[in-house]
């Protein structure tokens, strides 16, 4: 079986903007694989998988910030981007102090995104 390409993976509680940043990704052809609720993120991950993964900061099982201690601790090292409606300053300092590769407030420009999607896949 050939290698996996790099994947970006989605986590947000609210289905819409799932669905935007999917259909965002997959307009520049890439491979994307979304998810709503962190459990069945957790499920379909494991450290051989390769990509980046994009996160909101708030969400109903748990924070970002948490889960991304939490991919740590399971050897699971993707470059995490927040994309966020709740961004401050306290709550970015924070994420990056966990390892996050971007912390974008919404609104932000799809192009930029992308930027910051390809520059994590490298």
């Amino acid at each position: 079986m050939g290698e996996q390409k790099p994947t970006v993976f989605i986590l947000h509680d609210d289905p819409a903007v799932v669905k935007s940043l999917r259909m965002l990704m997959e307009s520049v052809q890439l491979p994307v694989e979304t998810h709503v609720g962190v459990g069945t993120l957790l499920v379909g991950l494991d450290s051989t998988r390769t990509g980046c993964l994009i996160l909101d900061v708030r969400m109903r099982e748990m924070s970002g910030i948490e889960l991304c201690r939490r991919l740590r601790a399971a050897g699971i090292v993707l470059p995490v981007i927040f994309a966020t409606a709740y961004g401050d300053v306290p709550t970015a300092v924070k994420a990056m102090q966990e390892g996050a590769f971007d912390f974008l407030q919404r609104p932000f420009s799809e192009e930029y995104l992308l930027d910051r999607v390809h520059a994590a896949l490298e």
